[in-house]
C-alpha cells in the first residue's frame, strides 16, 4: 500500500466529507490503460463498466477512446451520459435477455457475446447484422484462480 503525504487543506477538505468514500487518482487510470495499450498492443481494450461506474472515471476514458464492456442496458446509460459512444460498446453478457438485446442494438451496440445457440437466436431476432464473439469454456489449467463455468460453450 502507498501511502501519501496530505497537505494540511486536503486533509481539512477530506474531513468534511460522509465516509466511506472513494478518491480516485484519475491520472493514474490513464497511466494504467495507456501502459496496457503498449504491452499488448491489442486492437481496443474494453473497460468493464461493472468495475467501476463513476462518471469521472468513465468520462476520463472516453476521453482516452477507451471502449466499454457492459451487460445491461442501464451500463450503456452511463458510458453514453459519460459522453461514450454505443459503437464502442461490448456486451459480453450471453444471457442477455431479448428485450435488452433490442434496446441496446436500437440504440446502436453492435458486438455481442454468445454461448448458446439459443443466444445467437436472441441476436438474429434483436440484433440483426451484430457482430458476435463466442465465450469460451476453459479448463483453468495454470490460472492463479479457477474462473467460474457459468459461463461459455466447449470448444468441441
Amino acid at each position: 500500500m502507498r501511502y501519501l503525504d496530505l497537505s494540511p487543506s486536503l486533509c481539512h477538505a477530506l474531513s468534511l466529507r460522509e465516509t466511506p468514500f472513494f478518491v480516485f487518482n484519475l491520472d493514474e487510470v490513464r497511466k494504467a490503460l495507456r501502459t496496457l495499450r503498449k504491452a499488448l498492443q491489442p486492437d481496443f481494450v474494453a473497460y468493464a463498466v461493472k468495475c467501476n461506474s463513476l462518471p469521472g472515471v468513465l468520462a476520463t476514458l472516453v476521453k482516452e477512446d477507451c471502449w466499454f464492456e457492459i451487460n445491461n442496458v442501464a451500463e450503456l446509460d452511463k458510458v453514453v451520459a459519460a459522453g461514450g459512444s454505443p459503437k464502442r460498446v461490448v456486451n459480453s453478457s450471453p444471457i442477455c435477455p431479448a428485450r435488452d438485446v433490442a434496446i441496446l442494438h436500437a440504440r446502436g451496440v453492435r458486438r455481442f457475446a454468445i454461448d448458446s445457440l439459443a443466444q445467437v437466436e436472441n441476436l438474429s431476432h434483436n440484433a440483426p447484422g451484430c457482430e458476435v464473439f463466442v465465450r469460451l469454456e476453459t479448463s483453468n489449467l495454470g490460472s492463479k484462480f479457477a474462473l467460474s463455468h457459468r459461463m461459455g460453450v466447449i470448444p468441441d
